[in-house]
């Protein structure tokens, strides 16, 4: 299961969507502490600079094959926990690609596989301690033609038999606060825990 708030890529009919989505923060307990708080986020230079590394490395791995259109900054997105930096992306296709294929010249997104990818996904392999797995793979439906949605299968939870596991990450740079990264892979969580507690009323 997961409570993904990622596209990685949908293709219909040579038009394909994506977006960046990286930076986040909490929400506010009302209208007014929300909106501080998004404030923040979109003057955070941590976060700000994370969600770049996300737009920048969609915008190269996709801009030999499409037309891209993007607006000039990030947006708020806003889910039921947190507030994320948001940069939607879209085009037009140059010839006869496939979801799958947007997927694969997207996967892993630094959020996964960090920057530059080939030394960060070393280091993941030296310091986690367990395997991915299923974790944050891509997820989707793919159609005959080649057109269909894949979505990045992070913050999700892996039922076996009497037993979930949960997985969130937060976006490790030289300059993340520990103890917040830590926190807000919590508000990560939320809504798993929040469907575990429900099913054992």
């Amino acid at each position: 299961m997961s409570a993904t708030p990622e596209r990685l890529a949908k293709v219909n009919r040579g038009q394909f969507e994506t977006a960046g989505v990286a930076g986040t923060i909490r929400r506010g307990a009302d209208e007014a502490e929300d909106a501080r708080l998004a404030t923040e986020l979109l003057q955070d230079p941590k976060n700000l600079q994370e969600h770049a590394y996300v737009v920048e490395t969609i915008v190269s791995r996709l801009q030999d094959v499409a037309t891209l259109t993007l607006p000039d900054g990030p947006q708020i997105m806003k889910n039921p926990q947190v507030q994320h930096l948001y940069t939607p992306i879209a085009g037009q296709l140059n010839g006869d690609n496939t979801v799958l294929a947007l997927a694969e010249r997207l996967h892993p997104t630094p959020a996964l596989g960090g920057k530059p990818v080939d030394g960060a996904m070393a280091t993941i392999r030296t310091i986690e301690q367990h395997p991915r797995g299923l974790f944050a793979g891509p997820i989707g439906v793919v159609k005959p033609d080649g057109d269909g949605e894949m979505i990045v299968g992070i913050r999700s939870m892996w039922l076996k038999q009497q037993t979930a596991t949960l997985f969130a990450g937060a976006g490790i740079l030289a300059d993340s606060d520990v103890q917040a990264e830590f926190e807000e892979t919590g508000l990560k969580m939320t809504p798993m825990m929040n469907l575990l507690k429900e099913q054992d009323k």
